[in-house]
């Protein structure tokens, strides 16, 4: 992230932590839920292109079962 503002380099952080819960088997559905609340705000108040593609990325991201899948317990990768 460029730094420039606010909600892309704070948000872009916290979604990376709780991203990173859910790959380690830490996350909870308030994470998914948090990290869509994020996303939705990098997306309407970043000012670059690229906090807002990294946001529409996460958001596409979170409407795959992947996520969904690992607070579950299951790696759909490794299961494959």
């Amino acid at each position: 992230m460029c730094g420039k503002c606010f909600p892309c380099s704070l948000g872009a952080y916290e979604a990376k932590v709780r991203l990173q819960n859910i790959a380690d088997g830490r996350g909870t559905d308030d994470d998914l839920t948090a990290i869509r609340r994020i996303a939705g705000n990098m997306l309407e108040s970043s000012m670059c292109k690229k906090g807002k593609d990294t946001a529409k990325f996460i958001l596409e991201w979170i409407d795959t079962m992947y996520l969904k899948k690992h607070i579950e317990g299951v790696c759909p990768i490794k299961h494959a």
